[in-house]
């Protein structure tokens, strides 16, 4: 192995290691996200996971869709 190819993977090790540190990182911060902020309303199964949603008030429904600082 030349000079380049150690280089490009020394490059490729480090890339493989920030990258499941990073995935790591998300991971922890979900799972501390979820606890800090419990879900309101209920769940749902549909085909492909479940979906979570608030019944509220009357009339026709409206879908809303947010991310984690959108709580309701």
């Amino acid at each position: 192995m030349d000079r380049t190819q150690k280089w490009l993977a020394g490059i490729g090790t480090a890339a493989a290691v920030l990258g499941g540190g990073l995935a790591l990182w998300s991971a922890l911060g979900a799972r501390s996200a979820e606890s800090m902020v419990p879900p309101d309303g209920d769940f749902i199964d549909v085909p492909g996971g479940s979906l979570h949603y608030v019944d509220r008030g009357s009339g026709p429904p409206i879908v809303m869709l947010h991310g984690l600082l959108g709580q309701l």
